[in-house]
């Protein structure tokens, strides 16, 4: 079967997937092995490595679980489920009976091979492929690279919320309006809002989770409900963290079913048997019945569910819209069939939610829809000889009653004549002579429905076989283009914060359409580049951030990758501080290709961001060691404000994070989290900082006022009047800088002030704890510490340049060793101060 457009959507989904095609125009979900409509995305491996894909893999799942938790071990577990949450990261799975460690891109590309394999009448080589709004470029790299492994050739990622909208667009009656899409599937959360006018929607933002699904949810019901009820009666050592996970996994494909039947019923019951789920500590076999009811399975999501919800208040927050303003809700992926979801929806977002689509199918139809407005590659759009090749442009999808077709040909044909007819055969175009420069065709379009015609060529009034032989037009609706779900940007080294901040380039902020370029200027090289030297290196660090990201640490953000530029790569000199442009073009799948130009040397490089390197998964000693900064720069800032309930707030977040890995949560969604917490974390940093560096001045202001009321000398009392004068006028404009380097001023007085006083007690010290001292010549020690102690008793008062004569010569004199000096309450003087 040859195609002009793509006409294949692929929804590849964390626990189910679907493949849709589009039929003359009519979307058609193509049906599993089974008879379903989705594929469960399983694979098992059988001994000698026979692969099991989709329902037979998932019929499997329970007993597969039960079989590692009684043999105590992961690797006895032969099936893989929700591999999709770590794309594009190092992780890997194995069992014994796989013959190699599979990437969750292998194991993905399995499935998308047994979606194409339900395709009985034709060779799928081309496809759309959905992915989470919230995907990064590397896992949206990893899905290309999953679709490559399948032997899909040609391509198209398309944002999930897009294709739900694209496949609800084509069936509503209302053509204008703001649309939300909310999307919860197995392990990721997206939310959209649409924008819709005539019929032609754009969505305008996106937020979302990809570490909150239906999984979470399972989860909860595990540890809130069946957990607790198991060991109430059996001894479990819940510490043991792996057998902890074993049977969390057990009792999470037990969860999910009680969780679906539990949308349609007050009340459940989970039957434990023996012999399924082995021994208590105690050897006592584990038996028993759990009656779970609606009430109990709502308590125990309900957070979960809000944190969902609250995605969508800030989304309409953001952009100011407020509860009636929204026309529709659109309800995507399977726990959105959970009656409470629903209900909370309708009070805290819109009271119009819409249930008429059906939400495990939506994605793959609008993925098709949008695949069938997007061209084949030309190698395989290639006619057999005796075909007639035409060049059609035109758009699969409009919301006009009438389209114009431009039709040419690669070389003119004289005689050649071409018209279209409606498959219904109720209505033809004008026959048009296709010369030099071509034809166009007008074409009268059926509202609200797919529009068939066929093509019918003739030279010289002899009919030809031509290609295409068909073209498809739907009417009634038409998407926007696809938008950057983050903003782009590059790792810069900003002096006055010392470290290096994220900085966006122009055109590529969050929200743009597809394809788009973006540009940052005036940026310096911070080393030589010298030709044909390969250690001269110039590195640019892309990374993806929020709304927030200007200006804020750049490893806080997603990285993405980095291009790297070295003398290898230049033909003339670019000493430190050349002036280097940067350009990066993203296409409609978010690769990109990164332009670096260098003005004063003429010099321009070109070169494919590479985004196939895999994120590596942070240890757990690594995230502890982050908590612990997030609990310490808490405590710093937060005691010098008066006001520390954000400080109270945090700290709460944190511990959440903390519970969460202690639980053994994925590593990857505790680091994003956790990023988000040190992101705030620095805005409260940064929002609070004249507060707290005024605190530190005033404080210092103090100390000066109580050190110069020891002093009877009027101009020390001149000169703290001043700097008090200069305070106050500080604080007025509130100069940050200005008030750091008054503080450093005050503090350098008052130790002025102090520094007889410091001479004298270190003379005293010194006295006092000469044993306990090592010399390098206690001798003269001794007799300069006599000498000391002398000019204090003759004259206590004596002149600081005696005092302070004295004190640096003793001082000289000391060993300086970690065990020096002694510990009995010893101040480790480092270097005395001058004059």
């Amino acid at each position: 079967m040859k195609h002009i457009t793509i006409d294949y959507g692929i929804d590849l989904g964390t626990t189910n997937s679907a493949i849709c095609r589009v039929e003359q125009g009519v979307p058609t979900i193509i049906r599993s092995d089974s008879g379903m409509e989705t594929m469960p995305s399983c694979v098992s491996f059988k001994k000698g490595g026979v692969m099991q894909i989709g329902q037979s893999a998932y019929a499997d799942l329970g007993k597969d679980k039960l079989r590692a938790l009684k043999k105590k071990s992961a690797l006895a577990s032969n099936s893989c489920i929700e591999f999709k949450r770590y794309m594009g990261s190092d992780k890997t799975f194995s069992n014994i009976n796989m013959n190699h460690q599979w990437t969750p891109e292998e194991l993905s590309a399995q499935i998308i091979q047994t979606l194409c394999s339900f395709v009985t009448d034709d060779e799928v080589k081309a496809a759309v492929i959905t992915v989470p709004a919230k995907f990064t470029v590397n896992q949206k790299d990893a899905t290309l690279e999953a679709a490559r492994l399948a032997g899909i050739e040609q391509v198209e990622l398309l944002q999930e919320p897009i294709a739900a909208s694209i496949a609800y667009g084509l069936k509503a009656e209302e053509k204008n309006g703001n649309w939300m899409v909310f999307d919860l599937g197995g392990g990721t959360l997206d939310v959209a809002l649409v924008h819709v006018c005539d019929g032609v929607m754009q969505v305008f933002d996106t937020e979302g989770d990809n570490y909150l699904g239906g999984k979470n949810l399972d989860e909860a019901i595990v540890s809130k409900i069946i957990l607790p009820q198991i060991v109430s009666h059996y001894a479990l050592n819940l510490s043991d963290k792996e057998q902890y996970a074993l049977l969390t996994e057990a009792l999470k494909v037990e969860a999910e079913k009680i969780k679906n039947k539990l949308s349609y019923r007050e009340s459940e019951t989970l039957y434990l048997e023996a012999g399924d789920w082995g021994e208590d500590e105690d050897g006592e076999e584990i038996e028993m019945e759990i009656s779970i009811t609606r009430t109990e399975l709502e308590e125990a999501i309900r957070p979960l569910l809000q944190k969902a919800v609250d995605v969508c208040k800030s989304l309409m927050m953001r952009n100011h819209l407020s509860f009636g303003q929204l026309s529709h809700l659109i309800l995507i992926g399977g726990p959105t069939y959970i009656p409470l979801l629903r209900q909370m929806l309708r009070e805290q977002v819109t009271e119009h939610v819409e249930t008429g689509i059906n939400p495990m199918t939506a994605v793959a139809t609008g993925a098709a829809i949008y695949a069938s407005t997007i061209p084949m590659k030309t190698s395989e759009k290639d006619s057999e000889e005796d075909t007639l090749r035409l060049l059609v442009d035109f758009d699969a999808t409009t919301v006009d009653t009438m389209a114009l077709i431009p039709i040419r040909t690669e070389t003119p044909i004289d005689g050649l004549h071409v018209k279209m007819i409606r498959r219904s055969d109720d209505w033809e175009s004008a026959t048009i002579a296709i010369g030099e420069k071509g034809g166009l065709l007008e074409l009268d379009l059926i509202p609200k429905q797919p529009n068939t015609f066929r093509l019918v060529a003739t030279i010289n009034d002899v009919a030809v076989r031509c290609f295409p032989a068909e073209l498809t037009i739907v009417q009634g609706t038409k998407a926007g283009s696809a938008i950057l779900p983050y903003n782009i940007g590059i790792e810069v080294f900003n002096p006055k914060k010392n470290r290096c901040v994220f900085t966006a380039f122009t055109g590529l902020e969050k929200n743009r359409p597809l394809p788009a370029i973006g540009t940052v200027y005036g940026l310096k090289t911070l080393s030589d580049l010298r030709p044909g030297n390969e250690e001269d290196i110039l590195r640019i660090a892309i990374y993806q951030g929020d709304d927030s990201a200007e200006g804020k640490t750049a490893a806080l953000f997603e990285y993405v990758s980095d291009v790297t530029i070295s003398g290898e790569d230049i033909v003339s000199f670019i000493p430190k501080d050349s002036h280097i442009n940067i350009k990066i073009e993203v296409n409609r799948s978010e690769m990109m290709t990164i332009t670096a130009e260098f003005p004063e040397s003429g010099q321009t490089i070109e070169k494919q961001l590479d985004t196939s390197r895999r994120q590596a998964t942070k240890s757990t000693d690594y995230l502890r060691a982050q908590i612990s900064r997030a609990y310490t720069q808490i405590d710093l800032f937060s005691g010098e404000i008066e006001n520390v309930d954000e400080a109270v707030k945090l700290r709460s977040q944190v511990k959440q994070i903390e519970e969460t890995l202690n639980e053994g949560a994925q590593h990857k969604q505790i680091e994003q989290h956790l990023k988000e917490i040190l992101r705030q974390i620095e805005e409260y940093e940064e929002s609070t900082e004249w507060e707290r560096v005024f605190s530190r001045l005033r404080k210092a202001m103090m100390g000066l006022q109580i050190e110069a009321m020891k002093h009877k000398d009027p101009g020390v009392n001149k000169m703290t009047e001043s700097l008090n004068a200069q305070m106050e006028r500080v604080a007025t404009l509130q100069d940050i800088s200005r008030a750091k380097a008054l503080q450093a001023h005050i503090e350098n007085y008052k130790y002025t002030l102090q520094r007889d006083e410091i001479y004298r007690d270190f003379i005293l010290w010194a006295d006092k704890e000469f044993c306990y001292i090592q010399w390098s010549d206690p001798k003269l020690a001794q007799r300069l510490i006599a000498q000391g102690m002398n000019i204090l008793k003759e004259d206590p008062t004596a002149p600081l340049s005696r005092t302070q004569q004295v004190a640096e010569s003793i001082n000289g004199l000391i060993i300086r060793t970690r065990q020096t000096p002694s510990a009995r309450n010893v101040p480790y003087i480092k270097d005395l101060p001058s004059m």
